[in-house]
């Protein structure tokens, strides 16, 4: 468009006195030049707008990648931490599960030998009890140990 404006004016030009038409000229490419200049630095203003516009959101950009960055690392080392006690819990489960199976061993090991000295105990008085009753038998069947049982003072059906 500006071209076409630029080309009607130089027809124009021709058809007038050769100095005003210079003049003109001279005018008409100072007004271009101008309106360049002026176009130029409007490209100019607009351009270091977007560059600062750009720069800021590039800064908030990396803020928020700093930001992920440091969440991340605090993620991971929490993460490492919990990892940590984790293992360790499970360690002193395993401990607390071998001491525990080793109380069982004990306490059967134990409750074996109670149940043996229980068998060796009632074995005793079963041969305690046939002692006393072949005891009884005897002096049931010799009334004369009876009696003498008697004279030494002792009551009667009760064994010295």
């Amino acid at each position: 468009m500006e071209q076409r404006r630029h080309n009607s004016l130089l027809e124009r030009v021709h058809d007038a006195d050769p100095a005003a038409t210079g003049l003109q000229l001279v005018e008409r490419t100072a007004e271009l030049i101008r309106a360049t200049e002026d176009h130029a630095a409007e490209l100019v203003a607009r351009s270091a707008a977007a560059v600062s516009h750009l720069q800021e959101e590039m800064r908030l950009a990396e803020r928020v990648l700093e930001a992920a960055e440091t969440r991340r690392r605090v993620a991971e080392s929490e993460l490492k931490n919990l990892k940590n006690e984790m293992e360790e819990a499970a360690k002193a489960y395993e401990e607390h599960i071998e001491a525990l199976n080793e109380d069982v061993l004990s306490l059967r090991v134990r409750a074996e030998r109670a149940e043996e000295r229980a068998a060796e105990a009632e074995g005793a008085l079963e041969r305690i009890q046939t002692a006393m009753q072949n005891i009884l038998k005897v002096r049931s069947d010799n009334p004369a140990l009876d009696q003498s049982a008697n004279v030494a003072g002792a009551p009667r059906g009760q064994v010295l």
